[in-house]
């Protein structure tokens, strides 16, 4: 006759493991939002960290600065009042075309074709 042994139910919270996507034996696995549960080799795991796919960046990427690489110099004071000003100037252009163009007292005369 074989005897029962209670299986051991963890009583607080600290004795519960960290991460619940590891096995007790090591497998690593995930769960698909529809349940379905991957489970991923440690071999596998470890051959994608050669893959060209896991570098950062890419080994092909051009080099923009400011976009793929930091900015070599920040913008310098003049340029940044230039683009402020130019921003300014397209806002008003804008403003007075809108105001022309709804201004029930200003209106454009026809010319007569006579």
């Amino acid at each position: 006759m074989s005897a029962s042994r209670s299986c051991p139910i963890p009583g607080a919270w600290d004795q519960l493991p960290d991460c619940y996507s590891t096995t007790p034996g090591g497998t690593l696995y995930a769960t698909t939002p529809g349940g379905t549960r991957i489970i991923y080799d440690r071999k596998f795991l470890l051959g994608c960290k050669n893959s060209p796919f896991a570098r950062t960046p890419p080994c092909c990427l051009p080099q923009i600065p400011g976009v793929t690489t930091p900015p070599t110099a920040p913008p310098s004071k003049l340029e940044l009042l230039k683009e402020q000003e130019e921003t300014e100037e397209e806002i008003t252009a804008a403003f007075l075309e809108l105001d022309l163009l709804s201004s029930p007292s200003l209106s454009i005369p026809k010319q007569n074709s006579w």
